[in-house]
């Protein structure tokens, strides 16, 4: 999906889960995200992992100062008690260091049934390739 999306990048994915994907501009890494070392810098970072707090705070974290814009899918969790396990939701932390840092943040939903419908947020921290 995103190698279509984005037409001449180059798409590296993790997973806990190995998967078995026969790209050309595809690499495909098994390991958990959150306890990456990250040396390189991306245009874009898609979070679409877990939908634990912790897991979705840690995500930002690693990858907020190593992209351009930095998207979190299942940001809905924050708004849903079943998952609130932790002082502050993910939507609160990414909200926070926005304003601290002076990025901007944009949020998508397609309803307002957040049981059914999943937030996107997105954070731009720089113009990607500048």
């Amino acid at each position: 999906m995103w190698a279509e999306y984005f037409h001449n990048a180059e798409v590296s994915g993790i997973d806990i889960y190995e998967r078995n994907i026969t790209h050309p501009r595809i690499t495909c890494y098994t390991g958990d995200a959150t306890k990456l070392r990250l040396r390189d810098w991306f245009d874009v970072a898609i979070d679409d992992g877990s939908h634990e707090w912790a897991d979705q705070i840690a995500a930002y974290e690693l990858y907020k100062d190593h992209c351009g814009i930095f998207v979190m899918e299942d940001l809905h969790t924050s708004f849903i008690a079943h998952f609130a396990k932790g002082p502050i939701s993910p939507f609160e932390h990414l909200l926070q260091d926005c304003q601290r840092r002076g990025a901007k943040m944009r949020l998508f939903r397609k309803s307002k049934d957040v049981w059914h419908d999943s937030v996107t947020a997105i954070v731009v921290n720089r113009t990607p390739l500048s």
